[in-house]
């Protein structure tokens, strides 16, 4: 699984599970981040499955550490990986004027996102603190134009992309199997 999720990455992997539902699938994953909700799809696509294990060679940023990462049975991180976590979209500020519609959207997301996490038993309110306030180490302005009506608000958006220690990562509810950790 290598590049970047969109809705039609996210379409023929979630085709690819179900036409796999009865054997236990490894998914080798380079993945740089992309649209959320397609993520989100395909992390919905891996927990129904309910046998897929996860294998990060080389990395796993944004949205697929946010949405594919968790969702998975196993995880196994490989020496040299790359795991990034940054605020979630969900977080964007908007403006006083910005229209109903995008507020709207934004309050669906948000609203997505938290059941998405609680099916996972991952504590929502603890990773959202984990994203916002852990020591960044990288900063990047947001170019995503994964929440479509939203997109006007994404260029003013900076978001820190961080790696959390291991142990505060299984605290919030990640299920890390084996192998390496980025800040070991």
């Amino acid at each position: 699984f290598d590049g970047s999720i969109s809705r039609e990455s996210a379409r023929g992997t979630v085709r690819k599970l179900q036409a796999n539902a009865d054997r236990a699938i490894i998914l080798r994953i380079r993945r740089t981040g992309g649209d959320a909700r397609a993520a989100m799809d395909i992390g919905d696509a891996i927990l129904r499955h309910g046998r897929v294990s996860l294998i990060v060679a080389s990395y796993c940023h944004s949205a697929c550490a946010q949405y594919i990462m968790p969702s998975a049975k196993r995880i196994e991180i490989r020496p040299n990986a790359s795991i990034i976590f940054h605020n979630s979209p969900a977080a964007r500020v908007l403006p006083a004027d910005a229209p109903a519609v995008d507020v709207a959207e934004l309050v669906s997301f948000a609203k997505r996102e938290r059941r998405f996490y609680a099916a996972r038993k991952i504590d929502y309110d603890r990773l959202r603190t984990i994203q916002a306030f852990v020591f960044p180490v990288c900063t990047f302005r947001v170019d995503s134009r994964s929440l479509a009506g939203l997109d006007a608000y994404g260029t003013v958006n900076r978001f820190g992309g961080v790696v959390p220690s291991r142990r505060l990562v299984e605290e919030i509810g990640y299920t890390i199997s084996d192998g390496y950790w980025p800040t070991d």
